[in-house]
């Protein structure tokens, strides 16, 4: 089978575009958008994810090894709800190939910056990497296989802007 480059640029691009709208749509909490880029199959895994991020009932989903794996219904079930704080995403320097005529796979690196609600508000920084498997669809290309593995967040000190002294 002969391999068609410029195919397979346009179907990276493709990739990119998915994954920019992905988070796009995590961020401004558009759930039927966010649904609309991960494919009916989609299996979605939290690496090592600490006890107190999920509800107890989905224990039933956490491999031997700490990981949490969910399919479409049960992640969004848990992330509509659980996502109501304001977030910023960026995912960057992709490593997409092209493993067959409708497959992919991919590695992102992200940045997300999180603000919880409070007087004052927490922000953090979190930082991870996503490793996934794309699917080409009748309506284009969908996440199908997506594991994500946080490895650090810091708590951001905002300054705090000094009062004007008086003169």
């Amino acid at each position: 089978m002969a391999v068609d480059a410029c195919q397979q640029l346009l179907d990276i691009e493709e990739i990119k575009k998915l994954k920019a709208r992905y988070f796009r749509f995590y961020d401004a909490k558009d759930w039927d958008g966010y649904v609309s880029v991960l494919s009916d199959d989609l299996e979605f895994t939290f690496v090592d994810v600490p006890l107190e991020h999920y509800p107890p009932e989905y224990s039933a989903f956490v491999t031997p090894e700490g990981d949490l794996t969910l399919d479409r219904e049960h992640l969004m079930a848990w992330l509509v709800p659980a996502s109501a704080y304001e977030t910023l995403h960026h995912g960057h320097m992709p490593e997409i190939t092209i493993t067959g005529a409708d497959t992919a796979i991919g590695i992102w690196r992200v940045t997300d910056l999180i603000r919880w609600p409070g007087e004052p508000p927490v922000w953090l920084r979190g930082y991870g990497r996503y490793d996934e498997e794309y699917v080409r669809t009748s309506d284009g290309w969908r996440l199908r296989r997506s594991r994500y593995d946080r490895h650090d967040i810091d708590p951001i000190e905002l300054a705090v802007p000094a009062e004007p002294a008086d003169d």
